[in-house]
């Protein structure tokens, strides 16, 4: 399983670059060890590598579930901030669900890495920093 879901995202993501202009696939990368490092199950390390799956292409559920199962496309699902949705309402959602806990944790922690939010321009870091240090404290008053 573990090895379809990195193979899978790194397809999915491969023109993708982050907010720095790096490989997404870097990204992935550091959730999906993020979430092996915090004690995480292989299925939930495979949620790392395609926590952004729905989010941020056009992959099927059919081919999500044919990797991580029905609960997995359901957790991805959690996972998914969707376009008009309030991002506290996203983390709400997320906090009803442990897996999706520890993966948006990991996605967090990566995302507010001081060396990777320093290539970014100020505002943007200053901006990312307070959403980032909020989507924690929520997620871990929740949990």
């Amino acid at each position: 399983m573990l090895e379809q879901a990195e193979l899978l995202a790194r397809r999915l993501h491969a023109s993708q670059t982050d907010k720095a202009g790096r490989p997404y696939s870097e990204h992935l990368s550091a959730v999906a060890a993020g979430v092996s490092d915090d004690g995480g199950t292989e299925f939930e390390v495979a949620l790392g590598w395609l926590h952004d799956a729905k989010e941020d292409t056009s992959v099927s559920d059919e081919a999500l579930i044919n990797i991580v199962g029905v609960e997995g496309l359901a957790i991805l699902t959690v996972l998914t901030h969707g376009k008009d949705e309030p991002y506290t309402d996203h983390l709400s959602r997320v906090v009803q669900h442990p897996s999706a806990v520890r993966v948006k944790l990991a996605d967090l922690r990566h995302n507010s890495n001081p060396a990777r939010l320093a290539q970014l321009p100020q505002e943007q870091r200053e901006r990312l920093e307070k959403k980032y240090a909020a989507a924690k404290a929520q997620l871990k008053a929740g949990a």
